[in-house]
């Protein structure tokens, strides 16, 4: 999955995104990923987030992140590492409600990798699939 896969596949999944997809396109002339990534994704996820931590809105929003890291290009990779899961470990009980609903291989993939080298991340706590809040 590209770019322009990507950001199709956001407005499927969550079709609210449409008008700000024609917007985006009508504004930029492409994709640009990372701005893309914090309007659909990283900004309504955290609002979700703060009415309701365990809604199904924030969980499809944890599912739909862990297909773009499976299905993803490098580039797609890169909006997950250093925006959108930069954005959620700023929310240390976001951060560990997200551990919970994802896999146990994305979670190793996030601890190994990109905690280890997204220097942004340095400081923040592993992930923990079982971890309460």
């Amino acid at each position: 999955m590209n770019i322009v896969e990507m950001a199709k596949y956001i407005t499927d999944v969550f079709p609210d995104n449409k008008p700000y997809y024609k917007e985006h396109i009508r504004d930029y002339g492409i994709v640009l990923a990372h701005v893309f990534a914090i309007e659909t994704i990283n900004i309504p996820m955290e609002n979700d987030f703060n009415v309701d931590s365990e809604s199904e809105t924030f969980q499809k929003y944890c599912k739909l992140i862990q297909s773009l890291w499976e299905n993803g290009d490098d580039e797609v990779r890169n909006v997950i590492d250093v925006t959108i899961l930069e954005s959620i470990s700023d929310h240390e009980q976001m951060w560990k409600s997200f551990g919970r609903h994802i896999s146990q291989e994305f979670i190793d993939y996030i601890n190994d990798e990109v905690l280890g080298e997204n220097i942004l991340m340095s400081s923040i706590p592993p992930l923990m699939k079982n971890e309460k809040i």
